[in-house]
Protein backbone atom coordinates (compact mmCIF):
# COMPACT_ATOMS: atom_id res chain seq x y z
CA UNK A 1 0.00 0.00 0.00
CA UNK A 2 2.71 1.98 0.68
CA UNK A 3 4.61 1.91 -2.47
CA UNK A 4 1.32 2.11 -4.64
CA UNK A 5 0.87 5.42 -2.34
CA UNK A 6 3.80 6.71 -2.98
CA UNK A 7 3.57 5.82 -6.97
CA UNK A 8 -0.10 7.27 -7.12
CA UNK A 9 0.16 10.55 -4.65
CA UNK A 10 3.55 10.53 -3.39
CA UNK A 11 1.90 10.03 0.20
CA UNK A 12 1.52 7.03 2.29
CA UNK A 13 -2.44 6.92 2.14
CA UNK A 14 -4.51 7.16 -1.31
CA UNK A 15 -7.75 8.11 -1.44
CA UNK A 16 -8.25 7.28 -5.42
CA UNK A 17 -8.53 9.95 -8.05
CA UNK A 18 -4.62 11.19 -7.62
CA UNK A 19 -2.43 9.19 -9.81
CA UNK A 20 0.66 10.98 -10.43
CA UNK A 21 1.87 8.47 -12.89
CA UNK A 22 1.01 6.41 -15.83
CA UNK A 23 0.08 2.74 -14.96
CA UNK A 24 0.19 1.56 -17.99
CA UNK A 25 3.97 2.97 -18.43
CA UNK A 26 4.62 1.69 -14.63
CA UNK A 27 3.73 -1.67 -15.18
CA UNK A 28 6.17 -1.91 -18.78
CA UNK A 29 9.84 -3.62 -18.25
CA UNK A 30 12.44 -1.60 -17.26
CA UNK A 31 13.95 -2.07 -20.46
CA UNK A 32 11.23 -0.56 -22.42
CA UNK A 33 11.25 2.41 -19.72
CA UNK A 34 8.89 1.53 -17.19
CA UNK A 35 9.22 0.28 -13.36
CA UNK A 36 8.84 -3.19 -13.95
CA UNK A 37 6.07 -3.08 -11.49
CA UNK A 38 3.45 -6.29 -12.18
CA UNK A 39 -0.07 -5.54 -13.57
CA UNK A 40 -1.89 -8.06 -10.67
CA UNK A 41 -5.28 -7.77 -12.70
CA UNK A 42 -3.21 -9.09 -16.38
CA UNK A 43 -0.41 -11.57 -14.54
CA UNK A 44 -3.30 -13.49 -12.71
CA UNK A 45 -5.20 -14.06 -15.46
CA UNK A 46 -2.10 -15.43 -17.20
CA UNK A 47 -1.25 -17.67 -14.41
CA UNK A 48 -5.26 -18.72 -14.54
CA UNK A 49 -4.87 -20.04 -18.38
CA UNK A 50 -1.85 -21.10 -17.84
CA UNK A 51 -3.86 -23.77 -16.12
CA UNK A 52 -6.21 -24.40 -19.35
CA UNK A 53 -3.34 -24.53 -21.45
CA UNK A 54 -1.52 -27.67 -19.07
CA UNK A 55 -5.56 -29.30 -19.16
CA UNK A 56 -4.75 -29.46 -22.85
CA UNK A 57 -1.00 -29.83 -23.56
CA UNK A 58 -0.07 -32.52 -20.56
CA UNK A 59 -3.59 -34.66 -19.11
CA UNK A 60 -0.95 -37.06 -17.56
CA UNK A 61 -0.85 -34.09 -14.92
CA UNK A 62 -2.54 -35.03 -11.44
CA UNK A 63 -5.03 -32.71 -11.30
CA UNK A 64 -6.31 -32.65 -14.67
CA UNK A 65 -9.90 -33.13 -13.85
CA UNK A 66 -10.58 -31.62 -11.04
CA UNK A 67 -11.80 -28.06 -10.42
CA UNK A 68 -9.48 -25.02 -12.13
CA UNK A 69 -9.96 -21.31 -10.65
CA UNK A 70 -10.87 -20.50 -14.06
CA UNK A 71 -13.85 -18.65 -14.94
CA UNK A 72 -16.29 -18.62 -18.08
CA UNK A 73 -14.43 -15.34 -19.78
CA UNK A 74 -10.61 -17.44 -18.79
CA UNK A 75 -12.19 -20.40 -21.14
CA UNK A 76 -13.90 -17.64 -23.74
CA UNK A 77 -10.20 -16.53 -24.03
Amino acid sequence: KISRGMLWACKEVVSGGKCKVNWQKVCRPKELGGLGILDLERFSRALRLRWLWYEWTAPEKPWVGSETPNDASDRDL
